[in-house]
């Protein structure tokens, strides 16, 4: 068995319509820590949303590193000759 194993930086845009559907992800995932409706995170939230807003809705991204790996049979062509 032979293998491949290829690394790279995946971005891609999000747009979200509704405003609680991103402070639900804020919320419940480490892209703040401990995230909550305070007047420091709301002021930030607030700068943010002026900031990215579009017709599509409030833009941000999401990146991750990801690896990728393919396994395959190795196979071996033999050539016979005759002369």
């Amino acid at each position: 068995m032979q293998s491949e194993v290829r690394a790279f930086d995946y971005n891609v845009l999000e747009y979200y319509k509704k405003l609680d559907i991103l402070i639900f992800l804020l919320k419940h995932t480490l892209i703040i820590p401990n995230f909550e409706i305070i007047d420091s995170d709301f002021a930030m939230l607030e700068k943010f949303i002026h900031d990215n807003k579009t017709e599509k809705g409030i833009i941000t991204n999401s990146k991750c590193f990801m690896l990728v790996a393919k396994m395959y049979k190795a196979t071996s062509i033999k050539i016979r000759y005759d002369y």
